[in-house]
């Protein structure tokens, strides 16, 4: 009996660990979503080597990969090679992906085999010697694209290997080998108070000007080194670029500016897209807009509001109301209509410490109530002249 009991694991064990190919399986493993959000996922975690950016070079590293039956993928390999450091990166940005949908083989999700390609686009070359972006101009200050009989400064511009400022931007003046250094523009490292919850410290990088505000991009930095987020500068503004990080890695939201407005794109954990969302710009004098939901997501692919409709049910980890030094999960539900809030929307923290009712009339809040426990205020802040204000109910709890 002992004997047949252990044959029966052994034999569970191995085809667990049994690997299938495409043509193997009943369905085969896909990107939750499909491709084409398998790709945008990649570009945009993909930080190109700056060796590689300096050179101009685009391509594609061809990687395979064991699709795992909970989505996750393992054993990330390149098949088709590019150059060292580019496949170093396709490595990374492709294992961050784990928001697939399993291959299946008699009803049950299995091991499966997959290649794909991570396409790295080419883009201009630059002069980079030791460690730093070189740049010339001529007398006029004008960029030249080599260092001709033209050429009067340089500019050095220090960048690590993923191509993020690491030193001070010096500018020589001069002609020919002789140079000298006329100016620099100081690399500032700022370490900031824990702010919230967090015990740890943040480190912000990057140029500040004259006025010592921050100027150009900009980074965040937790106390390990990790990027948290990465914003552009102009005179101590942001100017609403901005791509945030998640503690694992991945890149957790985007925000790109257009002509008309702001796009922002958002992702879960796992990669699997969230939400895209879109903010229309306002001059000084027109009265404010609520951003428009064009599309949102689930963790496990099921897309639930499409061109603006639908009813989302969103799920994010907020600081507990009962315990200050505890984290819970927010779920927030209701009905978009094309784009905005729309009726009637409840949230409440899981663990009980907070509870909420709004209504919305076209992404306008018009009033809010508690759900149970403890009391909610409202500020309602309703169309106005004035562009400070938002358009979204404010809320607070008391207990």
């Amino acid at each position: 009996m002992k004997l047949i009991l252990f044959l029966l694991c052994f034999s569970s064990a191995i085809a667990q660990q049994t690997v299938y190919q495409s043509f193997e399986v009943d369905s085969t493993a896909e990107p939750r979503g499909g491709t084409p959000f398998l790709n945008t996922f990649l570009q945009t975690n993909l930080r190109k080597p700056t060796a590689a950016a300096a050179k101009g070079i685009g391509g594609r590293v061809i990687v395979s990969a064991i699709v795992e039956p909970d989505g996750s993928v393992s054993d990330v390999k390149v098949v088709n090679s590019l150059r060292p450091d580019c496949d170093r990166e396709a490595i990374r940005a492709f294992s961050l992906f784990k928001a697939w949908k399993p291959g299946f083989k008699g009803g049950k999700p299995v091991r499966q085999q997959i290649t794909t390609a991570v396409l790295f686009k080419p883009n201009a070359p630059f002069i980079y010697n030791n460690g730093a972006r070189i740049n010339y101009f001529d007398a006029d200050r004008k960029v030249l694209p080599d260092s001709s009989d033209k050429a009067r400064y340089k500019q050095a511009f220090p960048l690590d290997s993923n191509g993020f400022a690491n030193g001070d931007i010096i500018v020589y003046k001069g002609k020919g080998a002789n140079w000298k250094e006329e100016y620099r523009t100081p690399f500032v490292r700022q370490v900031n108070e824990p702010i919230g919850l967090s015990s740890q410290s943040t480190i912000t990088i990057g140029y500040q000007n004259a006025s010592k505000l921050w100027d150009g991009e900009v980074l965040m930095l937790s106390e390990s080194g990790s990027i948290i987020s990465q914003l552009l500068y102009k005179n101590g503004m942001p100017t609403g670029a901005a791509v945030n990080y998640s503690p694992n890695g991945i890149v957790s939201d985007k925000r790109e500016e257009f002509e008309e407005g702001f796009t922002a794109t958002y992702w879960y954990d796992n990669g699997q897209i969230r939400e895209m969302r879109l903010t229309k710009k306002v001059k000084p004098t027109e009265k404010p807009t609520p951003s428009t939901v064009m599309a949102f997501w689930t963790s496990t692919g099921q897309q639930l509001v499409k061109d603006g409709n639908g009813r989302a049910v969103n799920k994010e980890q907020m600081p507990s109301r009962a315990y200050s030094m505890e984290k819970t999960t927010l779920i927030e539900e209701g009905l978009y209509e094309n784009g905005l809030k729309q009726g009637l929307w409840t949230g409440r923290y899981t663990d009980g410490s907070y509870f909420y009712e709004e209504n919305y009339d076209k992404g306008i809040c018009s009033g809010g109530k508690p759900k149970e426990w403890g009391e909610i205020r409202y500020i309602i802040l309703r169309r106005s002249n004035r562009p400070s204000l938002r358009v979204e109910c404010r809320h607070w709890v008391n207990f």
